[in-house]
């Protein structure tokens, strides 16, 4: 399970990021887990953050914590951070394709594979925030809503659960393949707004 609190300063592995297709600029990051994950036994995935002076995110990946090298501290967490960040920019809803976001390597993440992604906003320098979309198993959760294939305009996927803790920020020039139609935003906007509030 995750166990590194929300709000902890950690220096991020630097062999562990070499793994990443898209690495942070900083091996300093601030995590933005939510605390219901400090009681999931099934994953040891976390929420790190690096952000500007401004104490603005300009970087967000859902890594597992064996990527942590270790704490430096404590600060505010940075989830109220991210949530200024929901909602923003002009592609958010779009529906991408970005593949495989880590390489070779050990750690456990929901991520791996050919998936698509949903764009939930923007960082302010400019990269989108954007959560997987899996298999819809099971129930439904408050922190997976899902999203049926009727609501995925031109994206022609199956339906999906949006997994909300597993955010990461992706380069704002990867095309979109499809769009959440606007019958599906409204509710998932509110779950957003819950799961970051």
């Amino acid at each position: 399970m995750a166990t590194i609190p929300p709000g902890t300063i950690v220096l991020l592995d630097h062999d562990a990021l070499g793994r990443l297709r898209l690495p942070p600029p900083d091996t300093e990051a601030v995590i933005a887990v939510h605390e219901g994950a400090l009681r999931a036994p099934e994953s040891s995935l976390t929420l790190a953050v690096c952000l500007d002076e401004a104490g603005e995110p300009v970087w967000v990946g859902a890594i597992d914590e064996g990527m942590v090298a270790g704490g430096l501290g404590r600060t505010v967490s940075p989830r109220p951070a991210l949530a200024r960040c929901l909602l923003t920019g002009d592609r958010c809803w779009d529906v991408i394709w970005p593949g495989e976001l880590l390489g070779g390597g050990v750690y456990r993440t929901v991520y791996r594979g050919d998936r698509p992604w949903v764009v939930l906003g923007a960082l302010p320098s400019g990269p989108l925030l954007v959560s997987p979309l899996n298999d819809a198993r099971g129930n439904p959760k408050w922190y997976a809503p899902r999203i049926d294939a009727t609501d995925l305009e031109g994206a022609a996927h199956k339906a999906g659960q949006l997994e909300l803790a597993h955010l990461w920020s992706l380069p704002e020039h990867l095309p979109a393949v499809g769009v959440v139609n606007k019958g599906a935003r409204t509710r998932l906007g509110e779950l957003m707004r819950k799961y970051f509030g």
